[in-house]
């Protein structure tokens, strides 16, 4: 009898198809969104790009060399430089599940798991926010999975200038970065010599172009944002106050509070896994995302949830790696969990029409009072932890304080003045705020504001 000709496989071709579609639909959404500002750190970004000077906030310390070079290399094919900006966040996110899925076929040598794994990474709606924020989020994660491949593949001198490039893109990132370079201490030591000539030249590249345009003060400079960032605005374990990531998480995944269970204890399952997996190029990642939990969780803020993309994108490329060693039925099941779970949450983000940023929003809401207290020849006074740059400068008729300064909202609010807020009151407090607007935000990268007067203050 003729032996029956096998049919190729239809998964592949089905899973490839469906992550063109959704990268089809994300980039109309992405492409889709005004070209606006949303973040003080994206204006001081788009400044930079134009003329670069840490100590004018142009941008803010370090400096981001990486990201600056960035935007004026594609800043001839736009108008602005915020176009510019945005135009590298948007590419960065389409480009990061792609490479997820590099990944994952680097280290786990199957097409249909590389597909898969980049499938989830786009159903992220904390990854896909990035893109029309402007951050160096987006860039930075691209650079760092990249680094990842080439160090799956032994491609050491290659993921040395990567290392260098994530670095002046993101040097946030440096304290993740650690965890891999200490596997490869442990695991492939001599790999480390292979870094030290691409990192060593690009560092000194790109410590000398800040250093040519502010000197020592950039020094100076850097002692004060760090101080400030740990002690005064950025909500970290060193404050007296921190806030908490349980609030976090659970707003990550609203509308639907159910949802932050599955990723805590599907990583749960895995953990075992992948400690048994260490020696192999799969400790990388596990290396990677201790380090970021370790970096995240007690020193950035948790108001700000894009810092939880590394840490989140991590784990997913772990749980897929982990799925692909189950057998086939406990493979699907714990896939189809994770894959429910990121669709829920997609589509009620790319259903989203598109809309300004919430300080945008507020902006607009906020102009109508400046222009009446104008006519009333008294000042309009507002107090605002966010986006206080953006503002003063869209806002220039209005007196705008820093809340994190001490009693800066309760002099403003005393005066009859409004207060602008990424967060609500606290419940014991509530009757002593009037609630005015609510500006909602885009994604969860994004954090909605409020805004905010005193009952028995007239406007």
């Amino acid at each position: 009898m003729p032996l029956r000709r096998q049919s190729k496989p239809t998964a592949p071709w089905l899973l490839a198809g469906l992550l063109l579609v959704l990268l089809g639909i994300e980039a109309l959404w992405l492409f889709s969104q005004p070209t606006l500002l949303g973040h003080d750190d994206a204006l001081f970004f788009a400044r930079g790009i134009e003329r670069f000077s840490v100590l004018e906030f142009s941008p803010h310390f370090p400096g981001y060399p990486g990201l600056i070079g960035l935007g004026r290399l594609v800043q001839p094919f736009c108008d602005t430089p915020t176009e510019a900006l945005l135009l590298v966040s948007r590419i960065a996110v389409l480009l990061l599940p792609l490479l997820s899925g590099v990944l994952l076929y680097c280290l786990g040598r199957s097409i249909p798991l590389a597909l898969a794994g980049a499938l989830l990474c786009a159903l992220q709606p904390l990854l896909l926010g990035l893109g029309p924020v402007g951050l160096s989020d987006g860039p930075g994660l691209v650079a760092l999975i990249a680094t990842l491949v080439c160090w799956s593949q032994r491609r050491d001198r290659l993921a040395g200038l990567l290392l260098a490039l994530t670095l002046c893109i993101r040097p946030g990132y440096a304290p993740l970065l650690a965890g891999p370079l200490c596997w490869l201490w442990i695991y492939r030591r001599d790999s480390l010599k292979s870094l030290l000539a691409p990192v060593c030249g690009v560092g000194v590249a790109a410590l000398g172009f800040v250093y040519w345009h502010d000197g020592n003060a950039y020094f100076i400079e850097g002692l004060r944002f760090i101080q400030g960032h740990f002690q005064i605005w950025g909500n970290t374990a060193l404050n007296e106050n921190p806030r908490s990531w349980s609030d976090a998480v659970t707003r990550l995944f609203h509308p639907h509070p159910g949802l932050p269970l599955y990723w805590p204890l599907l990583l749960g399952i895995a953990l075992p896994w992948c400690w048994r997996q260490r020696r192999q190029p799969c400790g990388l990642l596990l290396a990677t995302l201790v380090a970021a939990l370790a970096w995240t969780l007690p020193f950035q803020n948790p108001d700000n949830l894009r810092h939880l993309a590394a840490p989140l994108l991590l784990s997913l490329l772990l749980l897929c790696l982990w799925s692909h060693s189950l057998p086939s039925r406990y493979r699907y099941i714990s896939l189809g969990v994770v894959f429910g779970a990121s669709l829920i949450l997609c589509q009620s983000q790319l259903i989203v029409k598109p809309m300004a940023p919430p300080i945008q929003q507020a902006i607009e809401h906020i102009a109508p009072y400046s222009a009446s207290s104008v006519s009333a020849n008294r000042p309009a006074l507002l107090s605002s932890n966010r986006g206080v740059s953006l503002l003063r400068q869209q806002l220039p008729q209005v007196a705008v304080n820093d809340s994190f300064l001490p009693g800066s909202r309760e002099r403003v609010l005393g005066r009859g003045g409004m207060l602008l807020s990424a967060s609500k009151p606290a419940p014991e407090q509530v009757s002593r705020y009037q609630l005015l607007a609510s500006f909602p935000a885009r994604s969860p990268a994004e954090a909605p504001l409020f805004l905010f007067s005193r009952p028995d203050q007239p406007q």
